[in-house]
């Protein structure tokens, strides 16, 4: 069980109330979170990528806050979902541990018990009408669902159609509506990559390849004798489904604006986990607790906001969405949360950073190529200051983000000081 004691200070603000409703409060606005599965951040051009992947994504950024430095609580969407709706690390304290099998995949997972509200439920007994729109079937199997009034499921997980549907239903939903909290999560980033037409030849260049091409996810880290041409066609097909999910993002855009909502919506945009493209010879994948898996976008926009920075660069986690939330809307919460609100560095007030964690009852990936090899073990990350710590099956690694932006040089060796340190802070993570 995990307890972070360390960093968790909430600073006074005596003119609080003032400078939430001169600067980002947005009472009784309707909301509408879109999450993307196995986004990373980086392939968006809002976060500096070269490729223009997001122009809707990146339009909406323009005119509202983005975090540069947004992390998911967990590398999969089975952990994370869970995190998000709840406001709480996944561990078994808070969270029925449960297994997903089949006759292809093993996976960890967390199901929301009952004694916690989600974030669906305070809008749901405050007045709203929810709605939740999905193709990925771990958001019903970890009762991420509760609390909505209306689920719709469309479970096509290698049709990127999906989410034209899902998008088209989202919209119904909220016609007619006065007060409404709506959740889509696109699947489309997600593997396998097969973009519809044309977003299937948008980023890539060479000629004689198809989606037969774009190799299993075991052929993939099995990296047999895999061309560069190969990874480069699997990112484009990946940067394709980006561009496609950012279309019907536009479409989504587009309505709330045409039926006159835009004026009183909050919107947020953000992902489940990142992905791997040969980064730590991991592709096509996640479930690792490197950057590559953990760093997600985060986009808030308020169009009642006045006062705000529009780029932020403190580390934010997805536990910190649903507190934020029901700040900037001003509902709220029922009981204790583990995140906490973005407001004040929303507003440039001085906050003490507070580390970020990500938990994992893995190493997911290896387990699954060779249970035998590697047993299931419990492993967490750290990310505070420039560093990220990781203890991995009980093996540590430490990285200076500053300097090693991929992550390459371990410093477990180099850097006892820091070793220390977050061994201390670990030990505050009661495990």
């Amino acid at each position: 069980m995990f307890f972070l004691s360390i960093g968790m200070f909430y600073p006074s603000y005596p003119d609080k109330e003032r400078w939430i409703e001169e600067g980002f409060r947005c009472s009784g606005c309707n909301v509408v979170l879109i999450t993307l599965d196995a986004l990373r951040s980086d392939h968006l051009g809002s976060y500096g990528y070269g490729k223009d992947t997001s122009p809707n994504i990146d339009g909406l950024a323009a005119k509202g806050v983005l975090f540069k430095n947004s992390y998911s609580n967990a590398p999969v969407t089975s952990l994370s979902l869970p995190s998000l709706m709840t406001s709480h690390l996944p561990r078994q304290s808070f969270h029925d541990f449960r297994y997903y099998e089949n006759s292809d995949s093993w996976l960890p997972m967390y199901y929301i018990n009952s004694s916690y509200e989600t974030l669906s439920e305070v809008f749901q007994r405050s007045g709203y009408k929810t709605a939740v729109f999905f193709s990925n079937p771990f958001v019903r199997i970890t009762n991420s669902v509760r609390g909505f009034n209306k689920i719709y499921e469309n479970i096509h997980v290698t049709d990127t159609r999906s989410d034209a549907d899902l998008i088209e239903m989202a919209q119904k939903s909220m016609s007619g509506s006065k007060r409404h909290f709506v959740w889509i999560h696109l699947m489309s980033p997600h593997a396998p990559y097969s973009p519809p037409y044309p977003f299937n030849q948008t980023f890539y260049g060479h000629n004689g390849y198809s989606e037969s091409t774009n190799h299993t996810v075991e052929e993939m880290n099995a990296n047999n004798g895999l061309m560069q041409q190969e990874i480069d066609f699997a990112v484009s097909q990946y940067d394709g489904e980006i561009s496609y999910a950012d279309n019907e993002i536009g479409k989504l855009l587009d309505y709330i604006s045409m039926q006159g909502y835009l004026t009183d919506t909050l919107i947020i945009i953000s992902s489940d986990h990142g992905e791997s493209f040969g980064e730590h010879d991991l592709f096509m994948d996640h479930g690792e607790l490197y950057d590559t898996n953990l760093k997600v976008p985060l986009i808030i926009y308020n169009p009642h906001a006045n006062k705000y920075e529009p780029v932020v660069m403190q580390k934010v986690s997805l536990i910190d969405i649903y507190p934020t939330i029901l700040e900037i809307v001003n509902l709220d919460q029922s009981m204790r949360l583990e995140g906490r609100s973005m407001v004040p560095v929303i507003l440039g007030k001085d906050r003490v950073a507070k580390p970020v964690v990500s938990i994992a009852e893995l190493p997911y990936t290896l387990y699954r190529l060779d249970p035998d090899v590697y047993p299931r073990y419990f492993s967490f990350a750290i990310h505070h200051s420039d560093f990220a710590y990781l203890n991995v099956g009980k093996v540590e690694e430490l990285y200076n983000l500053t300097s090693d932006i991929s992550q390459k040089d371990n410093l477990f060796d180099k850097k006892e000081e820091d070793i220390i340190f977050f061994r201390k802070l670990s030990k505050s993570i009661m495990i």
